[in-house]
């Protein structure tokens, strides 16, 4: 009897030990495999990380898929014009090991009957739902993955992976594919940006091919025939002053072009500005010589009103004209006939605050948010403008270190505030 129950525990303890021993195997191969999938994806993060174009980058995240991980891949994207078709940037295929060579190649059949690694995928055969990964089971192709790339919620491509070995992906490689698909949706993104900064780069450079072109020149034919008119005028102080303000206008113009085209050259770089102490009322001034030919011809009345402690301020005098023309001009162009235009400054906090108000048909509130930004043209304006005048004129303020901000209700005018450090006389 003793020797029996020796047995039994003997025996106990072989199974105890033999059961250690597996989950000791398992705990070693669940590690191996985690320190597998971490070195894949550090990979997976080098290969990515090499360009910023897509076209680029995946061919080597192909070899890395194959044969590792699949025995075929293929990665295909969407083109962005309209209605474009796939477009298949990388393809890898291996025979898995084990094929005979009498048997018909595993790559061939799969290239020959799966759906989606025969040919490029198009907008109507991409995959459908939500998930990061989707298996799809075809027949003699038990182990397929699909991976869709989407993008800002919509779906730009897929990658899909074979594997000739049944439930060769398990549960763990799917969550390790959801995060590749993430990693790859990024990619697509981030290259698809950097195709729209490269685009508006040189839809900015053709905006100032024209700007320095057919623009300087027509102003240099207005400067020449302007000057020719004031020579050969009758000595009228009227007419000599009107040709005078058209010439200064000219100058104005081409300065502003001439800092337009600084301000690309310096590629987003400051605004550079020649700081010194000028006299607010001065820079009323010469603002309002050029303008005033328009305010009466409008019939408007025009108020100017310099406050205690506001006479100076330290700015660069050809940008603060150039804001000052900007939104006086929109005053006078938005204000009806007969209506007022006021122009005013007043200290605050060290610093001298500029209000240019009318009373005109005043900014729907819906309208206010947008005001200043590039392109933006409320509804009501017509063919007024480029709406780039009010973009430019926050971004000269702001060089100032100063802020731009706008009060309106409609039907009750407008009133535009933007502030300037002040300086001593």
């Amino acid at each position: 009897m003793r020797e029996v129950r020796q047995r039994e525990r003997a025996q106990a303890l072989e199974r105890v030990q033999r059961e250690l021993l597996e989950r000791e195997r398992h705990a070693l191969q669940e590690a191996r495999e985690a320190h597998r999938r971490q070195a894949f994806l550090a990979e997976v993060g080098a290969a990515l990380s090499s360009s910023v174009d897509y076209r680029s980058s995946l061919p080597g995240l192909a070899r890395l898929l194959v044969p590792e991980w699949a025995d075929c891949c293929a990665i295909d994207l969407l083109r962005q014009e309209p209605g474009g078709r796939g477009e298949r940037i990388a393809m890898m295929a291996a025979e898995p090991p084990g094929t005979s060579l009498g048997q018909e190649s595993f790559v061939s059949r799969a290239l020959a009957s799966h759906p989606w690694m025969a040919s490029p995928v198009s907008s109507e055969r991409l995959p459908p739902g939500h998930l990061g990964v989707e298996r799809a089971e075809w027949s003699g192709f038990p182990s397929n993955l699909r991976l869709p790339i989407r993008v800002r919620g919509r779906t730009l491509g897929v990658l899909s992976l074979v594997a000739a070995r049944a439930g060769r992906y398990g549960p763990a490689d799917s969550i390790l594919f959801e995060v590749l698909a993430h990693r790859l949706s990024a990619l697509v993104d981030v290259t698809l940006l950097y195709q729209q900064a490269q685009e508006a780069v040189r839809w900015r450079e053709d905006l100032l091919a024209v700007v320095s072109h057919d623009i300087k020149t027509p102003l240099m034919v207005v400067r020449m025939n302007t000057e020719l008119l004031k020579r050969a005028a009758r000595p009228d102080e009227t007419e000599h002053r009107r040709l005078a303000s058209t010439l200064k206008a000219v100058d104005q113009m081409e300065g502003l072009i001439g800092g337009l085209l600084d301000r690309a050259r310096l590629q987003g770089m400051p605004m550079p500005l020649a700081l010194q102490s000028l006299s607010v009322d001065g820079l009323f001034q010469q603002a309002l010589e050029v303008l005033r030919p328009l305010i009466q011809d409008k019939n408007q009345l025009l108020t100017v009103e310099v406050g205690p402690g506001a006479s100076h301020v330290r700015a660069d005098g050809a940008r603060i004209l150039q804001v000052l023309a900007n939104l006086v001009g929109n005053a006078i162009k938005f204000t009806p006939r007969g209506g007022t235009v006021a122009l005013r400054a007043r200290r605050e906090a060290g610093q001298v605050c500029i209000a240019v108000e009318d009373s005109g048909p005043g900014i729907p509130s819906q309208d206010v948010p947008h005001l200043f930004e590039r392109f933006w043209k409320g509804r009501g304006s017509g063919k007024l403008g480029t709406g780039l005048g009010l973009s430019i004129v926050k971004s000269i303020v702001e060089a100032h270190g100063g802020a731009l901000r706008v009060e309106s209700r409609e039907g009750h005018g407008s009133t535009f505030f933007f502030s300037l450090p002040v300086a001593e006389p």
